[in-house]
């Protein structure tokens, strides 16, 4: 390939690249509300995706994740109907943050006509059990005496190991001069 040849595709691919970029800041961003609800007697999390005159928008693919400790669960997805709402059912045994609360982000992917968009919610939720510090350890706050004694004797014959080998280093060296 000749080296004009490469100049064109580079720029004809940075030209591309910025239309797509100028062309996803132009488009409007809906607004996304999500709140918990109840649909059949079931706990469900409820997503609406407005334009920003308040008209729902139909059709728009909506993710929704819950904050865990290392990242996001996604809880699942949906298109909203022509009133604007998705949902998706609110896992009733998932426990919240130990402030007794479960966050929810709303995701809308973008599509042609309209930007991604993100709506929050924290829901209450059974808070998480923290973890304890084991009784059994040498780390808690009383450890058991038969873990410590243990431990001592062990450390205690490792060392009487390496006195008694000394000694008999001295004394090799006594009876050979």
């Amino acid at each position: 390939m000749s080296k004009l040849h490469l100049l064109v595709c580079g720029l004809l691919l940075i030209a591309g690249w910025a239309t797509t970029t100028l062309r996803a800041a132009d488009l409007p961003t809906p607004t996304v509300t999500v709140a918990p609800g109840e649909e059949d007697g079931k706990k469900q999390l409820i997503a609406t995706v407005k334009t920003a005159e308040g008209k729902p928008l139909e059709n728009i693919p909506v993710t929704f994740k819950a904050r865990r400790l290392f990242g996001e669960l996604i809880l699942g997805a949906d298109k909203t109907l022509d009133d604007g709402t998705a949902s998706v059912p609110l896992p009733a045994d998932l426990p919240g943050s130990p402030d007794g609360k479960l966050h929810i982000t709303a995701l809308t992917t973008a599509t042609a006509k309209y930007a991604a968009a993100t709506g929050l919610v924290a829901v209450p939720a059974a808070p998480m059990a923290l973890p304890s510090l084991d009784p059994r350890s040498l780390a808690a706050p009383h450890a058991p005496w038969g873990l410590i004694i243990t431990v001592v004797l062990t450390v205690g014959g490792v060392w009487c190991t390496y006195a008694y080998i000394v000694l008999q280093i001295f004394r090799l060296r006594k009876a050979g001069a």
